[in-house]
């Protein structure tokens, strides 16, 4: 009787629960209460379809005191959000109006980021095109022997080209030149990263780190009336790919 008195949104979410229930072979009571299941002797809350639509789906949804905790913690949803809420404050404006405040700050804060960019993007084509010719210039006959003679300067009596007949052979004759090159480089890779591990303790910032304080610092001259935190952290946050 009293499964009559729900509504129709809660007998549906109730036939849901049971159904999938019975998919998995796990037994699943209702109990007396209407928003509370009982599975394998224990009793469970859940949502009460009123309290599912007004859950937040978006940053602008929250309350200040949700936007300030998710800010410190870095999610740039929140410190966009928490400045669109700084220039409504300062400026008397509606939450519209300070959005389109912030997409101009965005475009500000962006202006200079393809030129930060190149320095990784020098790195990552010349460790991909790095990495892929050093496949043939170690395993491929004709380039092997070629970089032999043209680069390493080696007689053609001294490269075995007749016992070259597989891969491994082809192989075994670069490594004797390629590995002091290979190794050195590898190792200057290594070295490096163990390098920046250590700034990183010791705070001292890397490139990226850098750059990004140093577009905190430029929006916050730009933008001196609102306060320097929030807008510090929304543009550190910022994505360089956004």
């Amino acid at each position: 009787m009293l499964a009559l008195s729900w509504s129709p949104l809660v007998r549906a979410t109730t036939a849901r629960v049971v159904r999938r229930a019975l998919a998995t072979k796990v037994p699943v009571e209702i109990a007396e209460k209407p928003h509370v299941v009982l599975q394998d002797g224990a009793e469970y809350r859940v949502p009460a379809p009123e309290e599912v639509t007004e859950m937040p789906r978006k940053f602008r949804q929250l309350g200040n005191e949700a936007i300030f905790e998710l800010s410190i913690h870095g999610k740039h949803g929140a410190t966009r959000e928490r400045l669109v809420r700084e220039i409504m404050r300062v400026d008397q404006c509606d939450w519209v109006v300070a959005r389109q405040k912030v997409s101009e700050m965005n475009d500000v804060n962006d202006k200079f980021i393809p030129f930060a960019q190149v320095p990784y993007y020098v790195g990552m084509t010349s460790g991909f095109l790095g990495g892929l010719i050093s496949l043939p210039l170690v395993f491929h006959k004709g380039t092997v022997v070629w970089f032999a003679e043209n680069v390493v300067k080696m007689d053609p009596s001294e490269i075995p080209v007749d016992e070259m007949t597989t891969w491994w052979t082809v192989g075994s004759f670069s490594w004797s030149y390629m590995e002091p090159l290979l190794g050195t480089l590898s190792f200057v890779l290594l070295a490096a990263q163990f390098s920046r591990a250590n700034m990183q303790h010791l705070e001292f910032h890397p490139y990226s780190s850098k750059i990004n304080a140093m577009r905190g610092d430029r929006l916050c001259r730009l933008y001196p009336n609102y306060e320097k935190s929030i807008v510090r952290e929304f543009a550190i946050t910022d994505s360089w790919n956004r």
